[in-house]
């Protein structure tokens, strides 16, 4: 008997170990997942009201935390001597899965401007997933 109790005694932080691991594998609850990244980002040349415009639209999440999104744009100036790429900037947080930017511009030292384009989740709290992968569009002034 003594010999068996040694052996129990040998195995119980085995056995609490493994036991504590199986109950973390039970599911983690909602609110303890990292919150998604948005997908399916695109952007093209706006064809409404106003002309000059880029349209954003990206596929929505399904993770019932999302309360919104958050829209931020980054840009670079093409002409004969490139501009460098500015640090993404937030341009709007919004329900829909869809923005229209507006303020897309051109100057004459940049007849073109590259924009760039990424979207994050944004939950209860101000909570805020991953960004998106980068989608960009070449905006030219209409003439």
């Amino acid at each position: 008997m003594h010999r068996h109790l040694v052996a129990f005694r040998t195995l119980l932080p085995l056995l609490a170990a493994c036991c504590l691991i199986l109950a973390g594998f039970g599911g983690c609850s909602q609110g303890e997942k990292p919150l998604p990244a948005v997908s399916g980002v695109q952007v093209e040349h706006g064809d409404g009201d106003p002309a000059d415009s880029v349209l954003v639209t990206w596929d929505a999440s399904t993770d019932s935390r999302v309360e919104g999104y958050a829209i931020y744009r980054a840009e670079e100036g093409l002409g004969s001597t490139p501009g460098e790429k500015s640090e993404f900037v937030l341009q709007a947080i919004t329900f829909a899965t869809r923005y229209v930017d507006e303020e897309v511009h051109t100057t004459e030292l940049y007849p073109s401007i590259m924009y760039y384009y990424q979207i994050t989740v944004i939950a209860e709290g101000g909570a805020r997933g991953p960004m998106s992968e980068e989608a960009s569009i070449e905006y030219s002034q209409a003439p």
